[in-house]
């Protein structure tokens, strides 16, 4: 992959959580070249960090669930989705619980930064609401 992306700056979703209504907050940070999209759920102890690929999707009932057990995290393909359509490839995304809020604010494609080897360009920022 020549060029990667990732977010310029950190942002927050704050919402009820699509299965349980319950309010969450998911924390999405900037990663450099090559991390990729990975999930760390901070809600839990011994935090574990799971990297968002096909051999580690625990279940695809009602969504796609990521790992196993109580360090799982529920219907990550919204956001997968979202992250893709924008052409972001390395973030790291922190639920305080067991999957993202419904669909809230989103970054635009605005505050990336571009990782081509050897240098990096700023796009600009905006903002849509989903």
């Amino acid at each position: 992959m020549d060029q990667q992306t990732t977010i310029r700056i950190p942002f927050r979703l704050t919402g009820p959580g699509l299965h349980t209504g319950r309010t969450v907050t998911v924390l999405v940070r900037p990663a450099a070249a090559n991390f990729g999209i990975a999930f760390r759920r901070t809600d839990k102890v011994n935090i574990i960090t799971q990297h968002a690929t096909a051999d580690k999707v625990g279940s695809t009932a009602r969504g796609t669930t990521l790992g196993f057990g109580r360090h799982s995290i529920a219907t990550i393909e919204h956001l997968m989705s979202a992250l893709h359509g924008m052409e972001i490839d390395n973030v790291l995304v922190e639920p305080d619980g067991g999957g993202p809020p419904a669909a809230r604010v989103l970054p635009r494609r605005g505050p990336v930064l571009r990782l081509p080897h050897g240098g990096v360009h700023v796009d600009g920022v905006n903002g849509f609401r989903v």
